[in-house]
């Protein structure tokens, strides 16, 4: 699980944590995709640049990209359920983009692993080979 960064100012953070909905909304930009189950680590960033306030956190629900920017997500956060809790129940990736990056990573490894064992294979027919050859020829 990982850990992001938002910065939030107090009066958002207070709407965000008091809003009626199970699952508030916010939006934020992240350096990767979050997973159900990753926290949100809300700061403040005084003016001037004088120092920072950390508000609280929450956890990361689901996240969806918006279009157009590629490193924009709009999150749903919850503030009762644990990391564990909400990686439980909603483990699964958070959008179909996502789904389909991971199961194309799972078959590039799949073809990296077929490949290997050919080689592995060749490798194995030549040192028999050798070997009868050697045994043949002592």
């Amino acid at each position: 699980m990982h850990s992001f960064i938002l910065d939030l100012t107090p009066e958002r953070w207070e709407k965000l944590k008091s809003s009626p909905a199970n699952f508030p909304i916010t939006e934020a930009d992240l350096p990767s995709q979050p997973e159900p189950g990753d926290t949100l680590i809300i700061r403040h960033l005084l003016p001037n640049r004088r120092g920072i306030i950390d508000l609280g956190d929450c956890v990361i629900a689901w996240a969806e990209p918006v279009a157009g920017n590629p490193h924009h997500y709009r999150l749903k956060v919850t503030f009762n359920m644990t990391p564990e809790q909400v990686k439980q129940r909603y483990g699964c990736r958070c959008t179909k983009l996502s789904s389909i990056l991971c199961r194309h990573k799972e078959q590039e490894a799949e073809k990296e692993r077929a490949k290997w064992e050919r080689k592995r294979q060749v490798l194995a027919h030549k040192a028999e080979t050798a070997a009868r050859y050697l045994k043949k020829h002592e």
